[in-house]
């Protein structure tokens, strides 16, 4: 763990943890980043703050900003934690209102999967299949997408 004194210098930490804590500087707050699918049956929110996952709910019910606020309180954050919110799926266009006092960016579908095996996968060339109500293969590579549907059964599309 580095740790961070109060004049600047850093240390290499392995033990006292309780001691050296006590001189640490606090380190500018990293924002959460609040990604929503909204779909027909159900709404995924997940937050994330750099490379960790803060929360990941998956919810039986009419989407509502209080939702993201309940969630927020309920993991020890407010919403100026937040620096911004993306929203995609079918009922991504029934939010017309800032979430948060932010402006949601609305997110395809099939950017949001390439952009979550993204964070998941440090990969350069990696296929994404999502299946549905229809089906999606999105093939990235060298970071462009190319996207490919069908909804016919048993059809794997060329990519």
């Amino acid at each position: 763990m580095q740790i961070y004194t109060k004049l600047g210098e850093s240390a290499n930490f392995k033990g006292s943890f309780l001691l050296r804590l006590k001189k640490r500087l606090p380190l500018p707050p990293v924002m959460i980043k609040i990604g929503i699918d909204i779909g027909i049956t159900s709404t995924k929110i997940a937050a994330v703050q750099g490379n960790e996952i803060l929360f990941a709910v998956i919810l039986r019910e009419i989407f509502s900003p209080e939702i993201i606020t309940d969630l927020l309180a309920h993991y020890g954050f407010k919403s100026t934690d937040v620096e911004s919110i993306s929203v995609t799926g079918v009922g991504q266009s029934k939010i017309k209102y800032p979430l948060l006092e932010k402006i949601p960016r609305p997110v395809g579908e099939f950017e949001a999967n390439a952009a979550g095996a993204g964070f998941f996968y440090d990969l350069e060339k990696f296929i994404i299949v999502s299946m549905g109500t229809g089906t999606s293969f999105v093939k990235v590579e060298n970071g462009v997408e190319t996207i490919t549907t069908q909804t016919k059964k048993g059809y794997i599309p060329p990519i």
